[in-house]
């Protein structure tokens, strides 16, 4: 054999194993770059029938969420793993047709399907490295009811930072950016000497789980990284929920503000008006809400305005990490129905207010003095829109 023959029987056979490749993957894995996910679009749908194993590496049955899988996955889940890090973020797409049932807890079966090849097969991975995503079917061919069919796609995002200090869903860890050495001067040139910067951490409140407050964390974070040469004595660290969460799980955000505040700012009011609710606090153990003449003006004019237009409210109570989870999470709650009864006694509707508790989960400051725990015993007041 030639030299040239070959190398053109070796061109071919890479050829063959290439198409080979993309034959027993195709559909499977998709690399996607800042983008909100697959979109399924018209294509064919292969149905196996269900009284024979199988033909698929990952795949559904009618009204199932439970991936059957097989041997032969293995190589993909380990690539696609392999590849996922803080900053390249796994995506599981979940497909579902339109007639397939509701599960309980999810908008979809897409999402559900998703949501179990996540716990599964990627449980190694934490929850800030994986996006899940659902997308319907277009048409449900003969068969789908009987048969097996692919119902999953996976790739990858990894989205640019248009920002100084920026932080990605579900990470505490804050990402310097372009413009970083700007933003700590700017910050940098309200120091006095002697004022406190504090710190206030923005989280979204899906982002949370029990025992953690990503906004302190966030907070926290920064002030090391970025802020070591200030004493403890002027810093202050706060966390503050957020409530535009329309594009934060797909890119960078901003999740921090800073502000150089006096010392005598730094004790917590007994009620504080932000931007999107109101914070009422309550003393140590107690249900009974910090007297303020401030608390009883505001309260008389929330129960007139939500008499007038109707709205509802939401009441959230919260305390500091003293004492038992489950008694502070009951604590919170009777701290939520307080100030509900004070609302029915001035004749709000009770079907216009709920209430909840997070217990000692959401902290807005630490619990390291009592200053801290202070600003954490509250009731947090939210309208809602009709």
């Amino acid at each position: 054999m030639t030299t040239s023959s070959r190398n053109l029987l070796i061109l071919l056979l890479i050829i063959i194993w290439g198409l080979y490749t993309v034959f027993v993957y195709q559909g499977c894995y998709e690399t996607l770059c800042n983008s909100c996910g697959a979109v399924i679009e018209e294509e064919a749908v292969i149905i196996a029938p269900s009284d024979a194993d199988s033909p698929f590496d990952l795949s559904f049955s009618w009204d199932v969420d439970t991936p059957k899988v097989k041997q032969s996955f293995a190589g993909l889940r380990d690539s696609l793993q392999g590849e996922t890090t803080q900053t390249k973020i796994l995506t599981i797409t979940g497909h579902y047709f339109q007639g397939e049932k509701k599960p309980a807890g999810f908008d979809n079966m897409g999402l559900a399907r998703a949501s179990e090849i996540r716990e599964r097969l990627f449980s190694d991975l934490d929850d800030s490295q994986v996006r899940l995503r659902s997308s319907m079917f277009p048409s449900e061919p003969d068969g789908a009811r009987d048969g097996y069919f692919k119902a999953a796609k996976f790739g990858h995002i990894q989205p640019n930072n248009p920002y100084p200090i920026a932080f990605l869903w579900k990470n505490d860890q804050p990402f310097a950016g372009d413009g970083l050495d700007a933003k700590l001067a700017e910050i940098n040139a309200d120091n006095s000497g002697s004022n406190i910067l504090e710190i206030t951490g923005l989280y979204y409140e899906d982002e949370t789980s029990a025992g953690q407050n990503l906004g302190l964390e966030r907070a926290r974070l920064i002030r090391e990284q970025f802020f070591a040469d200030l004493p403890d004595d002027r810093v202050s660290l706060r966390a503050r929920a957020d409530q535009n969460v329309a594009t934060a799980k797909d890119g960078y955000f901003e999740a921090a503000v800073f502000e150089w505040i006096s010392t005598e700012e730094t004790v917590s009011e007994t009620i504080e008006q932000l931007a999107d609710r109101i914070i009422i606090r309550f003393p140590y153990n107690s249900v009974e809400k910090d007297y303020d003449p401030a608390v009883d003006e505001y309260l008389d004019k929330l129960a007139e305005r939500v008499k007038e237009t109707g709205q509802s409210v939401r009441l959230t109570g919260h305390t500091d990490n003293t004492g038992a989870p489950d008694y502070n999470m009951d604590l919170g709650m009777r701290r939520a129905e307080q100030i509900k009864s004070i609302l029915l006694e001035k004749g709000v509707p009770a079907n216009q207010v709920s209430t909840e508790s997070k217990g000692q989960n959401q902290a807005v400051a630490p619990n390291t003095t009592e200053a801290g725990r202070h600003e954490n015993r509250r009731v947090e007041v939210r309208l809602i829109k009709q």
